[in-house]
């Protein structure tokens, strides 16, 4: 039998294996170089000398082959010693404190060593002292972040419902709204569609259900014809309310930006007063049909009534819906005059048209009044308060919609966004920066402004990477603006166009035929021709077949002359089926249209 290798021989050879440089295994050699222990072992020292070298060779704590050469020169140091004829104990008393010797063996060798060796090791250090820094850095932001805290010191809510809480209790429209509201019940989809008119699919039961809901539809121009709407906006549904919008649910929002709480309800009340416009305009035309001028010319002053109301709060959502209602109105009356303009009374025309140019107080335009305060209320639960208008961000506002919250890390990296981010004072004024840069844009007439300047000035600025870092939420507050400005030059120039109908139908009664020139109308039925809002010359005016068409040249600002394929905008007459003569491309369109607005 094969006679085993015994284990310590087995262990030396694993040994020797594991300390054989890699040029010395290559070629086959078992050198053990790199093992001290081995090289002592074949010097053959004594004990105690021995002792000292593996003492200092593990005290330098250097690289292994640097410590085989510390011992293979320390032993050869002993051994020579011995050759001289020294005893041991003369030689480790000569050889000094143990603790010494290592640490100018260790510095020797280290100087020994490359220079790229060198520059790593500095680099090293360098990268080490700026870990120290950074986390320095970290623990300073993340104490500052926490010791913060925001200080409410306005209630803007009660600012932006200042106007609905002047309103008398007993003169409150919006009770009779709530009233009529209720009395409706649920309202059938297509009078709010677009769908419901003279001769469409289901007008006689539209006709029915207003003719039954008479007293409601009475309510609601009751209500329009109120001072004031009276809806406090708050932070639930007023129990009186809750039987209009059970689905909206309580929550509590204690802490939470008035923003915040205003997203969340989306102001129910805003849709209910769309829904009673749409009823009113079918009303007027239901009227129409049965020649009542007097409840039509009602309906239609009611719509505005409801668009004054829905302007007592100042968003620039009140604003939109005020927009459409005062658009509804005019499209309903402009329906009406194209297709029975005898239903109408020359009073009546003289009065709706003073209510379209008295609107607003003449001029139609997108309000960031509230827009302002959403903000600031948001501005003062994300900082603290120095006082002097500045302030730090706090651990409380990164939880705010458009900070860091809902990104995966966030807690991590919340002090490093608190240095980041502007400070408060920086953050509001490039808000209002921004804001006052959107509203002298859209201070001027469409005509004038330069979509390319307002993206320049405001777009380009606010998508970078440093912008988006330093004021989050800002960039996309201030593109959500820029979105809005167009629309009150839009119904401002549907507005002028009744307005000019109305002068038009006027003429004709006056003098039994159409003027050829809109010049004709100046001064008795006109103060001047209004301007077209694409390019600032007077609306145009044509006759075709004997019938007068009012229309605008469009966004291509270039007047083709209502040619087949143009860019033109007709805003009079409105394009309808005839009434009584059901035409489904038109319903089609006119369906389109309804959406669209």
């Amino acid at each position: 039998m094969t006679e085993k290798t015994p284990a310590p021989v087995r262990q030396g050879l694993w040994r020797r294996l594991f300390n054989t440089p890699m040029r010395d295994l290559l070629r086959g050699r078992l050198t053990g170089r790199l093992d001290v222990r081995h090289c002592l072992g074949e010097a053959e020292i004594p004990p105690e000398l021995r002792g000292i070298v593996l003492d200092v060779v593990h005290r330098t704590r250097l690289w292994r082959f640097e410590k085989a050469d510390v011992g293979r020169e320390l032993t050869a140091h002993f051994r020579d010693g011995l050759a001289r004829g020294e005893s041991p104990d003369a030689l480790a008393a000569a050889f000094g404190p143990l603790r010494r010797s290592a640490r100018l063996i260790r510095r020797a060798k280290r100087r020994g060593r490359s220079r790229a060796w060198r520059t790593w090791l500095r680099a090293g250090q360098a990268a080490g002292l700026v870990l120290i820094v950074l986390v320095g850095i970290y623990l300073a932001a993340t104490i500052r972040l926490l010791t913060g805290r925001p200080e409410i010191a306005r209630d803007y809510l009660v600012e932006i419902n200042a106007a609905a809480a002047a309103v008398p209790e007993g003169n409150r429209a919006w009770d009779l709204y709530r009233e009529a509201l209720l009395a409706l019940g649920d309202v059938p989809a297509g009078l709010t569609s677009g769908d419901a008119y003279p001769g469409a699919a289901g007008w006689p039961e539209t006709t029915r259900y207003l003719e039954q809901h008479g007293e409601a539809m009475e309510l609601v121009r009751r209500a329009a014809s109120r001072r004031g709407l009276g809806y406090v906006v708050g932070d639930g549904i007023d129990e009186s309310d809750r039987p209009l919008w059970p689905d909206v649910a309580d929550v509590d929002w204690t802490g939470r930006s008035l923003s915040d709480r205003l997203a969340s309800e989306l102001l129910p009340y805003l849709g209910s007063l769309n829904t009673l416009g749409w009823l009113l305009s079918v009303d007027a035309l239901r009227a129409a049909e049965l020649g009542d001028g007097t409840l039509a010319t009602a309906d239609i002053e009611a719509i505005m009534g409801i668009a004054r109301h829905a302007l007592e709060v100042p968003l620039i959502l009140n604003t939109l819906v005020a927009f459409r209602q005062v658009s509804l109105g005019v499209t309903t009356l402009g329906e009406i005059l194209a297709d029975q303009p005898e239903v109408f009374a020359d009073e009546q025309l003289g009065r709706l048209a003073h209510r379209l140019t008295a609107l607003f107080g003449g001029r139609l335009s997108a309000r960031f009044q509230g827009e302002q305060m959403l903000f600031d209320d948001l501005v003062q639960r994300l900082y603290t308060d120095d006082g002097n208008g500045d302030g730090r961000l706090t651990a409380q506002g990164l939880n705010s919609p458009g900070l860091t919250n809902g990104t995966d890390g966030a807690e991590l990296l919340a002090p490093i966004a608190g240095l980041v981010i502007a400070g408060r004072r920086a953050y509001t004024d490039e808000y209002r920066r921004l804001l006052a840069i959107v509203e002298a844009e859209f201070a001027r007439p469409l005509w004038r402004r330069d979509p390319a300047r307002l993206d320049r000035e405001t777009g380009a600025g606010t998508e970078t990477l440093l912008h988006r870092a330093r004021y989050p939420l800002i960039g996309r507050l201030i593109h959500a603006y820029s979105r809005v400005g167009t629309r009150p030059e839009l119904v401002t120039q549907e507005r002028d166009a009744m307005c000019v109908a109305i002068a038009l139908e006027l003429y004709r009664r006056r003098h039994g035929g159409w003027p050829a020139s809109l010049a004709e109308l100046i001064p008795d039925l006109l103060p001047e021709i209004p301007p077209d809002r694409y390019d600032g010359a007077p609306l145009r005016y044509r006759l075709i077949e004997g019938k007068p068409v009012i229309y605008s040249v469009g966004v291509d600002r270039h007047d083709d002359g209502l040619l087949p394929s143009d860019g033109d905008l007709v805003l009079w007459p409105v394009l309808r089926p005839q009434w009584g003569e059901p035409d489904p491309a038109a319903i089609s369109r006119r369906a389109s249209r309804g959406a669209g607005r």
